[in-house]
């Protein structure tokens, strides 16, 4: 065995945080599937209802997903009548699509308290200081 990989694959902590995100988005994706809804489309229309109407460069942005990654969602969801272009750029949440978010919030709740138990109050205070950590670090650039 190569030392130098081995290292390497116990210490990089992309490789760390990719394992994480798999199995927590999993998680969040086994119980909203009975919603029909996978964790990224909940996220675009709990902010676009949070939030209001927003271009998809915004919610890229404020999702920190990448463009393809918003706009494949945004189509997919405009199909099933979750959200609406209300212009060339922006998108809005339909009546439709604040019904299915409202409405998957149990499966939401369930994986949140399936994720916080994994996780712990120390590791959930962790996520949240180093998502804010991200945040800030972004707003400088």
């Amino acid at each position: 065995m190569d030392q130098i990989a081995i290292d390497i694959a116990k210490q990089c902590l992309a490789g760390q945080i990719k394992i994480i995100s798999r199995v927590v988005v999993g998680i969040y994706d086994r119980e909203l599937k009975s919603s029909g809804l996978k964790i990224t489309q909940a996220s675009i229309l709990v902010h676009l209802l949070a939030y209001g109407s927003r271009s998809g460069s915004a919610l890229g942005r404020s999702l920190q997903m990448d463009k393809s990654t918003v706009s494949r969602n945004i189509d997919r969801m405009e199909r099933n009548g979750w959200v609406k272009k209300t212009d060339a750029e922006n998108v809005e949440i339909t009546e439709t699509g604040r019904e299915l978010i409202l409405s998957a919030r149990p499966q939401w709740e369930k994986a949140q308290k399936t994720v916080c138990n994994i996780f712990g109050s120390d590791g959930v205070e962790a996520v949240k200081m180093l998502t804010d950590k991200v945040k800030n670090r972004n707003k400088r650039k």
